[in-house]
């Protein structure tokens, strides 16, 4: 009888403490110049999956109520209206357990006020320190979004393509303000290592950072912060950066080329093999084509092959542009289970590239100071 309370007791205690792992959030909100109609919330859970939640607005009051076990990076959105290429009704919180408060207005969601979240007001304080490095770039992005309606209103192809390449132009001008973002995210996960908000921020420099400094930093978060959802995915980047790094075998994958051709890394044995991560939607991406061109009339001769894979949500999309580009003289492949698991480039700012050697090695990777040319014109030759 005293074992059977004693098991009792141990199942009661296992089932108290699953409970007790998520805490329950209460959000609070009002939304201005808006009175009835619906908000939408969404986040992902513990379990990786999406939650998506709707609440109805009484007399512009609103209310969710959920559980989770820590702080999460949600958004809220309204009904969908699109302002120089912007949806005004959506803006990204910080949930936590507790109860929260939200302050809306219809149309200007990015200027929310919210009160009970500690990782808020962090996160608030990061942003307007993004927004004013963004300021000292305002005219840049004001001739972007220029190109971007002349894009939209042009009549031909061939105007299409000049908007395009203007914009394009524009875009890398602005490598001064993403190389101080990446900074300020760097120095606030330095600063902050109890903060949720460190890992989610940290997460895109950590890629492009030595994985010596980037482990550094991390190692200094709490343990809590390293094993939160965004902590998890950081130490993830590390396996893969070491598991693909320069002198190394990286991972054997397989995959279906646009022909139907069932390919893997493999199939390049004893042959230079340079793999472009792209996406049909990503301008300087599509900018670089030709380069990339040029460079396989150059050294295909001299036994380099080009696989591009692209990481397009969109198949039909990716075709297109493959038919666009006529990317015909290589294998193209759409990103796979596998290969978004074993490689860090698909989360990388793109376009990002590897070159592997004959002997199936890493020799070059995009992150690399030296250029892909230098070291084609210095081993391949």
């Amino acid at each position: 009888m005293k074992s059977i309370f004693l098991t009792l007791f141990c199942f009661i205690s296992i089932i108290v403490k699953c409970q007790n792992s998520k805490k329950e959030f209460v959000l609070n909100g009002i939304i201005q110049n808006r009175d009835t109609g619906k908000i939408f919330l969404r986040y992902i859970n513990d379990l990786e999956k999406w939650v998506s939640d709707t609440a109805i607005l009484i007399n512009g009051h609103f209310r969710f109520v959920g559980e989770i076990n820590e702080p999460v990076y949600a958004s809220i959105s309204g009904y969908k209206k699109i302002v120089d290429f912007e949806q005004v009704n959506f803006t990204n919180i910080f949930l936590e357990p507790g109860i929260q408060k939200i302050n809306l207005t219809e149309n200007d969601f990015v200027h929310s006020k919210m009160e009970g979240s500690l990782s808020q007001r962090e996160y608030d304080t990061l942003t307007m320190n993004v927004d004013s490095i963004k300021l000292k770039y305002k005219n840049i992005h004001q001739e972007i979004l220029m190109s971007k309606y002349k894009y939209k209103e042009a009549k031909s192809q061939i105007e299409k393509d000049i908007a395009l390449e203007l914009q394009n132009e524009f875009i890398a001008k602005l490598k001064p303000e993403n190389d101080e973002i990446t900074n300020l995210y760097i120095s606030f996960a330095k600063q902050h290592p109890n903060s949720y908000v460190s890992p989610c921020f940290f997460y895109f420099p950590a890629k492009l950072m030595p994985i010596d400094s980037a482990k550094l930093i991390f190692s200094k978060f709490s343990p809590s912060v390293q094993k939160s959802r965004f902590g998890k995915n950081i130490a993830n980047i590390f396996i893969q950066q070491e598991q693909n790094a320069i002198g190394k075998v990286p991972y054997n994958f397989n995959a279906i080329d646009i022909n139907g051709i069932n390919i893997s890394l493999s199939s390049f044995k004893d042959k230079y093999l340079y793999i472009d991560f792209w996406a049909s939607w990503c301008a300087p991406c599509r900018a670089e084509i030709p380069h990339l061109k040029n460079i396989f009339e150059l050294y295909n001769p001299k036994g380099l092959e080009i696989l591009t894979i692209s990481i397009d949500k969109d198949s039909i999309a990716w075709k297109n542009a493959v038919k666009t580009e006529q990317l015909y003289k290589w294998h193209n492949v759409l990103v796979n289970k596998e290969i978004e698991k074993n490689y860090d480039n698909i989360q990388n700012p793109i376009p990002s590239g590897i070159l592997i050697a004959k002997d199936g090695k890493v020799l070059w990777k995009s992150s690399n100071d030296e250029s892909l040319e230098s070291v084609l014109k210095r081993i391949v030759n």
